[in-house]
């Protein structure tokens, strides 16, 4: 009798120990599936593409480190998550975005129709419209193309300061200072809609400007001088070009 009592305690202490095994066993199992979900959708997300051109002789070049140059930016734009960021020798269809690189001279018709095609997926053209590229004949194209015009104003202020950002948030979130070089004019731009612009005083100067075109949008940074290497590196004003960078490319995105 003790023997099959004994034999009964361990069937019991048997059962118990499979039950709490395959408990065990169940719970890593979902933790496993919903680790393997999460992965897997993670892996079927598809990043933002924005593709940044350096072609038509720029005025401002990527990925120079030249002090005027856009390495920097570049550098920013990528730090945005969700997104990926390429660099290219001229437009190309296919991207969610284009960021056309202060060209100066004219694009052709094989790169004008890759813009076409951008902003026929409902996706985002932005020009970098420096002073230089403003005046050239890529500028006068892109702005008789969009019908918009870039104009730049004497700027009284002599000095290195750091004006306000105001807009729209998804592109002045966290940032509350810009550096304004020293002789940089106030930019305009009629015929597109004010999405950021920097403020001192009584004074503004246009950040970002776009308009609807062709399914899409036509955005333009004019003055896009500020976004040179010298004055996006220094340490004072380094972590509002950042989140200005990591705003532009969710924005570019969206």
């Amino acid at each position: 009798a003790r023997a099959a009592h004994r034999r009964r305690l361990a069937a019991l202490g048997l059962g118990l120990a499979s039950r709490r095994r395959w408990a065990a066993l169940a719970v890593a199992a979902g933790l496993a599936a919903g680790l393997g979900g999460a992965w897997a959708a993670r892996a079927l997300a598809t990043p933002a593409d924005i593709l940044v051109t350096n072609s038509h002789r720029p005025d401002q070049r990527v990925p120079s480190k030249d002090p005027r140059d856009l390495f920097t930016f570049f550098e920013h734009l990528q730090k945005q998550p969700g997104v990926e960021v390429w660099l290219g020798r001229g437009p190309e269809a296919g991207h969610d975005a284009l960021v056309l690189a202060a060209p100066t001279e004219a694009l052709g018709e094989a790169d004008l129709a890759a813009l076409d095609a951008t902003l026929a997926r409902g996706g985002t053209v932005l020009w970098l419209a420096s002073r230089r590229s403003a005046r050239s004949a890529a500028g006068r194209q892109l702005q008789d193309r969009f019908g918009l015009a870039v104009r730049f104003e004497p700027n009284a202020d002599r000095g290195n300061r750091a004006w306000k950002v105001a807009g729209d948030p998804a592109i002045t979130a966290r940032i509350r200072r810009l550096r304004m070089p020293a002789g940089q004019p106030l930019a305009r731009v009629d015929g597109a809609e004010t999405v950021a612009r920097l403020v001192h005083d009584t004074r503004e100067s246009v950040l970002l400007a776009a308009k609807p075109a062709g399914g899409g949008r036509f955005a333009v940074i004019p003055g896009s001088d500020i976004l040179g290497n010298r004055h996006v590196r220094m340490e004072k004003y380094r972590l509002s070009a950042v989140d200005f960078c990591m705003n532009l490319a969710g924005w570019l995105a969206r």
